[in-house]
């Protein structure tokens, strides 16, 4: 996990402010659907966070963010906060089976 900011900003204010509201406003929405959210990296006013629980690889993963992460933050947040990217990321023991699969040992 990182934090840095391009802007005058201090880059564990920012990360404590998008905790704050990720935990009062968005994680119990998600979690009302067995899902739930990380914040992954924080790079000048953008947030790269990763969906878990049920919300991780659901086809409506990207409009999550979208229409309830981004827009929530930006609600509350103005414009101290850019784009919420996800990061979509891969089980290492999925990504283990993978690399056997293409790679047999002969």
């Amino acid at each position: 996990m990182k934090a840095r900011t391009g802007n005058n900003q201090n880059p564990t204010t920012l990360w404590k402010h998008l905790e704050e509201i990720i935990n009062t406003h968005i994680r119990p929405l998600l979690q009302d659907h067995g899902g739930d959210v990380v914040i992954r990296e924080v790079r000048g006013k953008d947030a790269r966070v990763a969906l878990l629980g049920n919300c991780k690889g659901c086809p409506a993963a990207q409009i999550t963010i979208e229409q309830t992460v981004q827009r929530i933050l930006v609600e509350k947040m103005g414009d101290q906060i850019g784009k919420v990217i996800l990061v979509n990321e891969i089980d290492p023991s999925i990504l283990d089976f993978a690399r056997q699969f293409l790679n047999p040992q002969k």
